[in-house]
């Protein structure tokens, strides 16, 4: 081989890994992003949720449970760190009630800030596919 073709053969295959190393890290950020989307839909979610009506975490787990008819459904330690951010985030506020069992409960309300997202996230609200079956179920309970 001349030198000129190990150049450009050296070129080439330099700029396919370089493509290749693109496509990666473009990848990783969609995949990142789709994420991201679907942690945001499901805050949207909860805070949906709680601003119909005040609500502890477990309750949250049983509402998304039952307006979802079972398809979805959260452990307790999925649910937590979501509240506790948006509680973070100025959406949610706590406060402790004590329940008829005598057992005290962490109650979540929403913040006029959270109000105000929920608002301004409307047209993304309507995009998730789970929210307008629960709209549906709404009208019934």
């Amino acid at each position: 081989m001349k030198k000129e073709e190990l150049i450009k053969e050296a070129i080439n295959k330099n700029l396919e890994n370089k493509e290749l190393i693109l496509k990666n890290i473009l990848n990783t950020v969609r995949e990142e992003e789709k994420i991201n989307s679907q942690k945001e839909d499901l805050n949207v979610l909860i805070l949906s949720l709680i601003k119909r009506k005040d609500m502890y975490g477990y309750g949250v787990i049983k509402e998304l449970e039952i307006k979802s008819r079972g398809t979805f459904s959260m452990q307790e330690g999925e649910i937590y760190p979501i509240l506790h951010l948006s509680e973070e985030q100025g959406f949610l506020e706590s406060y402790w009630k004590i329940e008829d069992d005598n057992i005290e409960k962490k109650y979540y309300r929403l913040t006029k800030q959270g109000k105000t997202f929920l608002k301004n996230n409307a047209e993304g609200i309507n995009n998730i596919r789970m929210l307008k079956s629960f709209r549906n179920l709404e009208k019934i309970t």
